[in-house]
């Protein structure tokens, strides 16, 4: 029985993704490559929903208890952040720009880093605005099982992780009675300082903190030797990854301070998470880890359920995707590159200089016009916008078929070995693939957010108003006619004003703000005449369309403003539906698969559903794709150390186990064999255990079931434990 079930209630993600499964062309453009053509394109832009760019001198500008604000708006109560729009006023100079605002601007480099991203699209570049900055990381779903013990080898200097055994210490709230420091020996084992769990929001366990501390002890094989899980340099990946796994915990305080996360600056507050003090300054570091065997990797962590930093960062996966990391040399540029320009990051390579500058868009407007009131729509508080992060792989990645849950490290798979959480089956990935470049649809309406919670998160904006029509040009130099061509039809779409395709532009994009369509692109030349002196011809020059491709037709069908829909919607509760699409499938938490994954931009079915608690239909648009990958029964992974009896049976004995039941699996293909319905079963099982009276049906089922368990136990393993809770109850239907 599912905890939770699919409802009516769909909605389209706010983003979706044009594909890069084509590699990038890179050539050597040198200055004296370049095109004969300069001059300007003259474009008009009209807002087809509200548009809002914030006007950033004055962060409290429809009041704010922070800041100061005009007095006729002090007494409302707003968000902590609230902007105007985009002017070249400072409005901190300004008391009446509420009643008198200034005219609206959009800066030259919105509608520059609007258009390069669609010409990257159009042309194939790569993706020049790659943020690489940020580890990689994503909370763990499933609690780490292995503990171990990190010694440094004083003969190699190596890091050598040793097998442990893990006994937590309840140490009380806040920590009352601790004396122990993380790393320290204490009775023949390694301590770790647990953290505060907070219970602050919780009304059953009321406002306290309560710490489980842990004493990690080593386990010996045995010839009474400590078992050997791995070794490493401090340089290697293994220990940067754990440094980046605790670095994640801190963060700065005031005073750039490092400090834990969730700690707080007033030190009286003792009940925060204290970012694992100390912990890698220990001669003994204690850690939870798994390894995967199949493609060795190990991960380690100062937590059982933690940050895990995965191996690969977004330019490594692009450059192994058709080669769409940034361009870094100019002597090898993408076309998109070529003409935007380049900057060289590393010492020694040269930029490539830009040959398009883009000029402020202004209002089209009488000359001399000094009241923009009619340009502004109403202020209002724009919907939280945290969407989830490029670590949300349901969204991101590209599909792993056959696994029930992946990442940009591995995928998943479960061997159902009986037992209540089956054992995960991971295996590395050698290549895993990013969705594409991501692109907002377009909505009909802009969305509002009238609600007061999380004020802190909100902001509170004054946009421009839909159907407003601003100018602005577009400086070219040098461009070859195809260039030029090219351009045009990415600006324009290749359609006139009245055209169903339209660009995004500020802030708002997931809930429909900032869908402009440029309208108009005219082509002015300007040349030298025989007398050196600068001239202006019109140039007749139609836009070319592009090359027509999968990714093409992608981009085409998410900028298509004619089929926008109010659908368009972020789910109800986001964190929540994240937390259920894991989980509905298999109805565990700690066996996460995906049940939805983002569809894509041309599928014919492009909804997602909400979900809501209760038994019922569980939907999912990944059932097929992984049973048809999946194949036969995954084996379990293998485990490398020593396993102690004392801890029950070894991994490796039901490695062995589970091969000779494949075998034996084989060797019985040919005989049909029953399938029981384990609920069912289960239901039956249970009367007969009450004593209750069965009916013939279920007397009849247990009969043949104990019939059949019997005669081949390896065929029915998974129903064993069924088999052995009828107890001696077995011998009555043995006799029925």
């Amino acid at each position: 029985m599912s905890k939770y079930r699919i409802t009516e209630r769909r909605f389209i993600y706010p983003f979706n993704f044009v594909s890069i499964d084509e590699p990038v062309a890179r050539s050597k453009v040198l200055p004296e490559d370049y095109g004969e053509l300069s001059g300007k394109i003259s474009c008009e832009l009209k807002t087809l929903t509200p548009l809002f760019i914030p006007n950033t001198t004055k962060k409290g500008a429809f009041g704010n208890k922070n800041d100061s604000a005009p007095a006729f708006v002090q007494a409302v109560e707003e968000p902590t952040n609230s902007y105007d729009f985009f002017s070249y006023e400072d409005l901190t100079k300004r008391d009446d720009y509420f009643r008198n605002p200034a005219r609206p601007i959009i800066p030259g480099s919105s509608l520059r880093g609007a258009i390069r991203s669609a010409y990257e699209a159009v042309v194939n570049g790569c993706l020049s605005s790659c943020d690489d900055e940020n580890t990689l990381y994503r909370r763990t779903v499933v609690p780490r099982k292995h503990c171990g013990i990190i010694e440094k080898d004083p003969a190699t200097q190596e890091r050598v992780l040793y097998k442990a055994s893990l006994s937590r210490r309840y140490v009380g709230a806040d920590g009352a009675g601790r004396t122990n420091k993380t790393g320290e020996a204490v009775d023949g084992g390694v301590y770790l300082r647990g953290e505060n769990i907070w219970n602050g929001k919780s009304s059953s366990l009321g406002k306290t903190t309560k710490i489980n501390d842990a004493v990690m002890k080593y386990v010996y094989d045995s010839k009474e030797e400590k078992i050997e899980v791995a070794r490493f340099k401090e340089d290697g990946k293994e220990w940067e990854n754990l440094v980046e796994v605790w670095r994640l915990y801190q963060h700065r305080g005031k005073g750039e301070k490092i400090r834990g996360v969730n700690q707080h600056d007033d030190p009286a507050k003792t009940n925060y998470h204290g970012g694992y003090k100390g912990y890698l300054d220990a001669d003994l570091v204690p850690v939870y880890y798994t390894r995967i065997i199949k493609g060795n990797a190990l991960y380690m962590s100062p937590a059982a359920i933690t940050k895990e930093v995965f191996s690969r960062t977004l330019k490594q996966m692009l450059k192994e995707q058709g080669d769409h990391a940034p361009c870094t040399d100019s002597k090898e540029l993408c076309p998109a590159c070529a003409l935007f320009g380049m900057v060289g990051e590393e010492s020694g390579v040269e930029s490539c200089a830009s040959r398009l500058m883009f000029r402020d868009a202004v209002p089209i407007a009488p000359d001399g016009n000094t009241a923009w009131n009619d340009w502004y729509g109403t202020v209002r508080t724009l919907p939280i916008l945290s969407s989830p992060k490029v670590t949300a792989t349901e969204l991101y990645q590209e599909e792993v078929l056959g696994a029930e849950y992946y990442n940009y490290d591995y995928s998943v798979k479960y061997y159902d070995d009986g037992t209540y959480e089956p054992e995960h089956v991971r295996t590395l990935l050698d290549k895993p693939n990013l969705r594409g470049r991501k692109f907002y649809w377009h909505r009909k309406s802009a969305k509002l957010d009238n609600t007061s919670a999380y004020a802190s998160q909100r902001t509170r904006i004054r946009p421009v108003d839909s159907d407003r029509i601003f100018k602005f040009e577009l400086y070219f130099d040098r461009l070859s006619e195809p260039e030029l061509k090219s351009l045009l039809w990415v600006l324009t779409f290749g359609e006139d004003r009245n055209g169903p395709h339209a660009h995004k532009l500020g802030h708002g994009k997931p809930v429909g703000y900032g869908s402009v369509r440029i309208t108009k692109a005219d082509v002015t030349l300007i040349k030298l005449d025989d007398s050196l002196s600068l001239i202006e011809e019109k140039g007749e020059y139609k836009p070319q369309p592009p090359a027509e491709t999968e990714a093409l037709r992608e981009y085409l069908a998410i900028t298509d403003f004619s089929k926008a829909t109010d659908e368009v919607n972020y789910p109800s509760d986001a964190l929540s539906w994240f937390k259920i699409n894991k989980e509905i499938r298999l109805n565990r938490s700690f066996k996460p698969s995906y049940n939805y994954i983002l569809p894509k931009a041309l599928d014919e079915d492009r909804y997602l559903p909400e979900y809501e608690a209760g038994d019922g239909d569980i939907g999912g648009n990944r059932k097929g794709a992984i049973e048809a990958a999946s194949g036969p029964e995954p084996e379990p992974e293998p485990e490398p150390e020593e396993e102690p009896k004392a801890f029950g049976t070894s991994i490796r004995d039901r490695i062995k186990a589970a091969e000779a039941e494949k075998k034996a699996r084989e060797e019985r293909s040919a005989v049909k064999k029953k399938d029981y319905n384990k609920k069912k079963l289960e239901q039956a099982c249970g009367i007969a255990l009450a004593k209750s009276i069965l009916g013939n049906e279920k007397k009849n089922l247990l009969c043949n079931f104990i019939k059949d368990y019997e005669s081949d136990p390896e065929y029915y393993k998974s129903l064993k434990h069924l088999y052995e809770k009828l107890g001696s109850q077995k011998d009555d239907f043995r006799k029925k």
